[in-house]
């Protein structure tokens, strides 16, 4: 079903700012997972609506219900892949599939040179080469292939937001009123024999600025609770970085 853009622009004007009032710090976005479960699962409080209004009648695509005459709940349509398995967006299987699957399938290249190096002015933006190593790749196909083999039988794969996002770093960072982040990213995948994606290993790096110089790290899937959640919040900055470009490149 397709909205036209005045019948778009109508529904950010009635429901904006009660998401704004009810759930969003403005600093901070959502302040926790919960709060984004309730848009599902408990739905937000909306202004009085007209009971002949457009949001009565024409929304059955974008949200589930509008209910309770008085107070005028609104539910969201919960994705199907929520319904089957709440936390399926973050495990590493879902974060490869949708690589080719999701919003933005346009960025995965095949690896075909290494070592992985920046092509940025290193004057600028610190030691070109990156932190994924042979060693960490090796680590993780051991049983399967050489780094070498891997990369001539077109079995390494990557999405780079490296380059194209290292400039902005330290822009995003000195916005104000903004309690927020940025790095550039690479993250290396495998091709697995059963035809699926494996990530191997996610570099966040920073260029030097500010008297500080390079910092660069790999992150790895792992299984002790600290480098999990190191590993987890990389892949979230990688998919903040994929839907960014996918927004202001893809897009544009």
């Amino acid at each position: 079903m397709t909205f036209n853009i005045k019948t778009i622009y109508s529904l950010l004007k009635a429901v904006l700012p009660s998401l704004e009032t009810t759930l969003i710090d403005k600093n901070l976005g959502f302040p926790y997972f919960t709060a984004i479960d309730s848009l599902f699962n408990e739905g937000v409080n909306l202004p009085p609506i007209e009971s002949d209004g457009f949001l009565k009648n024409i929304l059955p695509r974008l949200l589930k219900s509008i209910e309770d005459a008085q107070n005028n709940i609104l539910l969201f349509e919960t994705p199907e892949m929520i319904d089957r398995d709440k936390f399926g967006w973050i495990r590493d299987e879902e974060f490869c599939r949708q690589t080719l699957a999701g919003l933005n399938p346009l960025s995965i290249t095949l690896v075909k040179e290494w070592p992985l190096t920046s092509k940025l002015d290193p004057e600028v933006y610190g030691p070109p080469e990156s932190a994924i190593t042979k060693e960490i790749v090796e680590r993780a196909i051991r049983g399967f292939c050489t780094l070498e083999e891997a990369i001539e039988k077109k079995k390494l794969f990557m999405l780079d937001y490296h380059d194209i996002f290292l400039p902005y770093v330290h822009k995003v960072r000195e916005l104000k009123n903004l309690r927020t982040t940025l790095y550039g990213s690479r993250t290396l995948m495998y091709l697995t024999p059963t035809g699926t994606l494996r990530p191997l290993a996610i570099e966040l790096v920073r260029p030097p600025g500010n008297g500080k110089p390079q910092w660069k790290r790999a992150f790895t899937p792992c299984w002790d609770a600290t480098g999990m959640w190191l590993w987890k919040l990389a892949k979230v900055h990688v998919l903040a970085h994929d839907s960014g470009f996918h927004q202001l490149y893809s897009h544009w």
